[in-house]
């Protein structure tokens, strides 16, 4: 049995592709939680083949604490009712990007849920725990937690942000089933680990609420500790390679080139991959990144028009884009590069350009990421917008039913709303997407590497499908159209 059991909820719609990412938030919990006394355990279902209501049972724990995004709230909520009518004296918590932005939402029509944390977990979440052990449920105090007062939801004012991340120490992997998440590093090879060296992000992208989820700040661990921990993650746990999960590794540059310094120093030179902003690197920045081992960027341009870059506050330029792809290729560097499409107020002509632009820069572009339908985010102002103009289904809430089965065919889960607007309907949509399509299964190394992370009949029927659209009837739609991709 666990005092604690925390669960990272599982989105449904990963289409059976491996490659998932460990849930190091909650494994980061687990670590401040042993440090406080509690025993913990974290069940994965995304990888892990234990049922949800087994492992409660057989735990019966104290607190609940449940990770959820808005892909997997459903799927959270489940947990959550199933926890209280199992045993209505376990404290049930939810946390994470989705319950951060829809807090009041999430209370509001789940009344089996005791407490939302809102943005860090570490200092109230353990604190909550500590007091539930202790037989006390006085939570007035407690920072960045949302809780019910008399049967009525109330949002405690929000905590300080935790400046010194090295004292959170490592992510606890050891409670993690590490070796069934298939991270490898693409195109070298080797097996993969994830790791964070900063939280947060300072912008505020339309369609993105990391943002509002940190406040717009960055706290930073320090170097020594980060190249500690990826010595660490080589040493005990076989990783050959490492995969940053920061919103941006490269947001200050003084960080990014110590960073660099201190992995040479220290040995720990590796394959790494990590996501950047155009606007936030430059030559002297990648060429020390190269020589640390970085081989593969991750880039967010979305468009190419520089009407929607402003509009979605992205804030960069074309022809920054086209600087840093070309000063990449040139460096050596893999690139993966993430386009949108669907955006507040885009056209499809805006949309056509941003296609064109990949295929005549396809020489820089190693991978073609990101896809078409934008989808709507708590805490977004892609929200805002949708509420404002009326584009969600009247009376829609976050903890309300949905399911759209046609977002299966943009690869995105059915509970998650797409942005559907009067230039850019579904028809406007599926034209793009069939482009878009084209544009990444045209080439050999996107299939061979997705044929690879495929896990079962469903993921290839998936992939065929994937095929079908962007090859076969695709290609008659573009002729109807009488428009070349």
């Amino acid at each position: 049995m666990s005092d604690v059991l925390l669960v990272h909820a599982e989105d449904s719609s990963t289409m059976g592709f491996v490659g998932s990412m460990p849930p190091l938030g909650l494994a980061w919990l687990a670590t401040s939680l042993r440090g406080a006394g509690a025993s913990v355990r974290i069940l994965d279902p995304q990888v892990e083949d234990d049922s949800f209501e087994d492992v409660f049972e057989s735990e019966r724990p104290s607190v609940l604490g449940i990770s959820v995004t808005t892909a997997a709230r459903f799927r959270a909520f489940e947990y959550v009712k199933t926890a209280r009518a199992s045993d209505p004296k376990t404290l049930t918590v939810l946390g994470g990007p989705h319950v951060t932005c829809a807090a009041q939402d999430t209370l509001d029509h789940l009344p089996e849920l005791d407490a939302v944390v809102r943005g860090e977990g570490e200092t109230p979440f353990t604190e909550i725990c500590r007091r539930q052990l202790d037989g006390r449920r006085d939570f007035e105090d407690i920072g960045s937690l949302s809780w019910r007062r008399e049967g009525r939801p109330v949002h405690n004012e929000n905590t300080s942000r935790v400046e010194d991340l090295d004292s959170l120490g490592f992510p606890a992997r050891d409670l993690l089933a590490n070796e069934l998440y298939g991270l490898e590093n693409e195109f070298v090879g080797g097996r993969a680990s994830h790791i964070m060296a900063s939280r947060g992000c300072p912008y505020r992208c339309s369609f993105c609420s990391a943002g509002a989820i940190w406040d717009h700040r960055v706290t930073f661990r320090t170097p020594g500790h980060v190249v500690e921990e990826m010595l660490h993650l080589r040493d005990e746990y076989g990783a050959e390679g490492i995969r940053f999960m920061d919103a941006l590794v490269t947001v200050r540059k003084s960080f990014t080139i110590a960073l660099c310094e201190e992995i040479k120093r220290r040995g720990a030179v590796m394959p790494w991959e990590c996501e950047i902003r155009v606007d936030t690197v430059d030559e002297e920045m990648l060429r020390a990144m190269r020589e640390a081992g970085c081989y593969y960027l991750d880039f967010g341009v979305e468009s190419i028009n520089p009407v929607m870059l402003k509009r979605m506050k992205k804030n960069i330029t074309p022809e920054q884009i086209s600087k840093i792809l070309e000063l990449s290729y040139n460096l050596g560097f893999k690139t993966k590069v993430f386009f949108t499409i669907g955006h507040i107020e885009e056209t499809l002509d805006q949309a056509m350009e941003t296609l064109r632009f990949i295929r005549k820069n396809k020489r820089y572009i190693t991978r073609i990421g990101g896809g078409v339908g934008i989808n709507i985010f708590p805490g977004t102002e892609v929200e805002r917008f949708a509420k404002d103009e009326g584009l969600l289904p009247e009376g829609f809430h976050w903890s309300s039913p949905y399911h759209q089965e046609e977002n299966l065919r943009f690869s995105t889960a059915p509970s998650v709303p797409i942005l559907i607007q009067p230039q850019f309907t579904w028809r406007e949509l599926h034209l793009m997407r069939r482009r878009h399509l084209f544009q990444k299964l045209r080439d050999p190394q996107v299939v061979r590497a997705n044929l690879r992370k495929l896990r079962g009949r469903a993921a290839l029927a998936r992939l065929r499908s994937l095929a079908g659209a962007a090859f076969g009837h695709g290609r008659s739609a573009l002729k109807k159209d009488g428009k070349s991709p």
